[in-house]
């Protein structure tokens, strides 16, 4: 047996039983020794608010079936580092505020979130977003101040509808890329990738697609030119400056674009005539 340590840890659980319940839990480390207790439930039906609660985990225990009226999660000001995978999976989401936390990075599978409007990432240690936030077509507010580790936000964004609070970030360029014969052969191969188990191949992509739904699936990267699905990392190109850039106090916030090909990198430098651009 080894002795408690004095360490607490919190935690929120979503679940099911007739009705929506939260449960915050406390758990002294280590766990081997120690059972989590209950201290809290509530029972929620659109709302649930999980804010302020020091919560080092969340999970969510039942099947999205059960929570089709949930339309608002409250998860700032915890310590939260990671979130479950089924979170993604509740596309009734309208609001959803994971600011205050220590957030390093946010999956593709956030692009299922078809009905949210508004997004609060502030106050985390984001390093990036991922494209699929661009298919986001209902999001109105994004809130991504002070990471202090963002560089760039997707190009994908940038839209006249969409309040973007960006303060407090930093912008630098990136490096310079261009596509290997290898990644131009992967391009052009497309879903014929995923049946394949070449550990050299980019499979990242195929974890939980099939080839079916795989072009209209929230989760797949797009190409900003031509809109097909990226089956590689794809040529990173940036947008320094012009009037399509967030401003910030360290200046403009860089707009990061992926595009499939040199044909389509070219029709990128064309559309953008008029700004700074890296490469």
């Amino acid at each position: 047996m080894h002795p408690k340590d004095g360490r607490v840890e919190r935690s929120a659980v979503l679940w099911h039983l007739q009705v929506c319940m939260v449960t915050f839990y406390t758990q002294a480390l280590p766990k081997d020794d120690n059972k989590r207790k209950p201290y809290l439930s509530l029972q929620f039906t659109d709302s649930v608010d999980c804010a302020h609660q020091g919560l080092q985990a969340f999970t969510i225990a039942a099947p999205p079936r059960y929570f089709l009226h949930l339309t608002t999660i409250h998860l700032e000001g915890n310590q939260l580092t990671h979130l479950p995978e089924n979170l993604w999976h509740l596309t009734g989401l309208v609001k959803l505020n994971l600011g205050g936390n220590q957030l390093t990075t946010l999956p593709p599978d956030l692009g299922r979130l078809i009905a949210l409007e508004e997004l609060y990432l502030h106050d985390n240690r984001l390093c990036s977003l991922p494209s699929q936030i661009g298919r986001l077509k209902r999001l109105k507010v994004l809130d991504v101040m002070r990471n202090p580790d963002l560089r760039t936000l997707p190009g994908e964004l940038v839209h006249p509808s969409r309040s973007l609070w960006v303060d407090r970030n930093p912008c630098q360029p990136i490096p310079n890329v261009f596509p290997s014969l290898f990644h131009l052969c992967a391009q052009l191969a497309g879903p014929s990738l995923a049946t394949t188990d070449n550990n050299n191949l980019p499979l990242y992509l195929f974890d939980s697609l099939t080839k079916a739904d795989l072009a209209s699936s929230p989760v797949a990267p797009l190409c900003s030119i031509c809109h097909t699905v990226l089956y590689y990392p794809g040529i990173p190109l940036l947008e320094l400056k012009g009037h399509r850039a967030p401003f910030t106090n360290y200046g403009p916030l860089a707009l990061l674009y992926h595009v499939c090909s040199q044909t389509c990198r070219s029709q990128w430098l064309k559309d953008h005539p008029l700004v700074d651009k890296f490469p």
